[in-house]
Formats: structure tokens, sequence, C-alpha cells
């Protein structure tokens, strides 16, 4: 369908330079520029109007109607959960029992400082890598 629509308007456009051209070769009227402007734009108001959705195309641009938009998927209720913690299946229930007991937890684990320092290395390695690309660390 698409080549359809530009060969309409390469024609349209080819058709009205012939014309102007025709007009200022055999001299019965010379078009002024002016003249041609607005030819030019009618030609224009003509080549959209011809190749808008004049034929109630179906448009490209809709998605499919199986698609499931995401303002109705975000409202849309879960009734299958899984754990954040190890990732097994939990019935609804289980799952906000096991969102209570975490929010109750009010700090993090405590980490061993062998693990602390691996950390703030790799951490410290990242920071390094990103001001000197070139270093291999």
């Amino acid at each position: 369908m698409k080549t359809t629509k530009i060969i309409v308007r390469l024609g349209l456009l080819e058709l009205l330079k012939t014309l102007v051209e025709a007009a200022n070769k055999y001299h019965y009227y010379r078009i002024t520029p002016y003249a041609k402007v607005g030819l030019m734009s009618f030609g224009g108001a003509v080549l959209i109007f011809l190749c808008s959705n004049f034929w109630n195309l179906p448009s490209i641009a809709l998605l499919p109607p199986s698609d499931i938009p995401e303002e109705i998927l975000r409202s849309q209720i879960i009734t299958a959960a899984r754990s954040p913690i190890d990732g097994k299946p939990l019935t609804p229930g289980e799952y906000a029992q096991l969102e209570e007991e975490l929010k109750k937890r009010s700090a993090p684990p405590k980490l061993s400082p062998g693990l602390r320092n691996n950390i703030f290395l790799l951490r410290l390695r990242k920071i390094i890598n990103s001001v000197f690309p070139f270093i291999d660390i």
C-alpha cells in the first residue's frame, strides 16, 4: 500500500513540474515565480488529500486487539504470588503474612566483616572503572 502512495505522490509532483515547464516552453502564458509557488502549494494540498486516509484504510499504528493495555494489567488483582526471599509460589494470605513479617524487621541482616570488605572493594572498583575506563582492574 505504501508503494502505491509513493507512486501517486511522485506522479503528481512530476505532472505539476511538467505542466509548469510546458507552459514556460511554449509561451502560452508566462508563469511567474509566485504562480509557481501557488501551483506547487495547490499540488501539495491535493497530494496530501490523496495520500491521506481518504479511503478509510486500516491504520498500521494501532495495537492488535489481543494485546492488553498496560493500564488494565496494572489494575488487575494478582492472586498468584511468589516469595521475595526464595521465589516459591505463595497464596495471597501467605504473601500478606510474609510482607508483614518483612516490614517488622527494622534493620537488614548483619554481614560478616570480610563480605562487607569485598562489597566495598567491588564498589570502589566500579567507581575507578567509570573514571578511568582504560585501566584494566
